[in-house]
């Protein structure tokens, strides 16, 4: 199952020129929201919040955006978590199936708050690492910067370059933030400020 819902949908993605974002999306309203970053910057435990609060899931970890359209595709009503994020958020891991052996991160399945419609998509928000700041705070990109951060947050980029799909992943790229914004999310490296972040993407998408 983690082969599927990882690498080899990544695969699949570049074969087909699909744009994937190293990213979870989440429905807010009518609109959808991907919160990019690297691999342990937090995004399915921001996703599994906004979840929390009533907002549903389109994807985990891999969010393939149609460009022309600026819709996110909806994937799988599952989300990978690790064992301190899951007690953050109260979430019981006892009878959860391990993403791996060994490893203290857990599949979650959340059906009943899964959208499976094609969604506008509205905001990216890209998790700046977690830092020893008081309060957490969402900066607009300018289009040259936010293309040149997304590009670094596509799904396993150095494949993109293998399978000769940078080029067009670059103009893709182009257009989608010509009709979108991008923002970085600074936040406090403890989890018990998560409920101010969430308020705050929450604000972001209303206003």
């Amino acid at each position: 199952m983690t082969f599927l819902l990882g690498p080899a949908l990544g695969l699949i993605c570049h074969q087909r020129k699909a744009l994937p974002l190293h990213g979870a999306s989440i429905k807010i309203g009518n609109v959808a929201v991907i919160l990019a970053g690297q691999s342990g910057a937090g995004k399915s435990t921001t996703a599994t919040a906004l979840i929390n609060r009533g907002h549903q899931l389109l994807c985990d970890d891999i969010t393939v955006v149609d460009p022309l359209k600026t819709e996110v595709k909806p994937s799988f009503p599952t989300i990978k978590l690790w064992q301190d994020a899951a007690n953050a958020l109260a979430v019981q891991t006892d009878n959860l199936s391990k993403v791996r052996a060994g490893l203290q991160k857990f599949h979650y399945p959340v059906d009943s708050s899964f959208s499976n419609h094609p969604t506008q998509l509205q905001t990216i928000i890209i998790l700046a690492p977690r830092s020893h700041i008081a309060s957490a705070e969402l900066i607009p990109l300018e289009k040259i910067s936010a293309l040149a951060q997304l590009r670094q947050h596509i799904y396993r980029h150095r494949l993109s370059r293998l399978l000769g799909a940078e080029q067009i992943y670059f103009q893709q790229l182009g257009q989608l933030i010509s009709k979108i914004q991008v923002m970085v999310l600074h936040r406090p490296d403890d989890l018990s400020h998560l409920e101010s972040v969430i308020e705050l993407i929450e604000h972001v998408v209303a206003s």
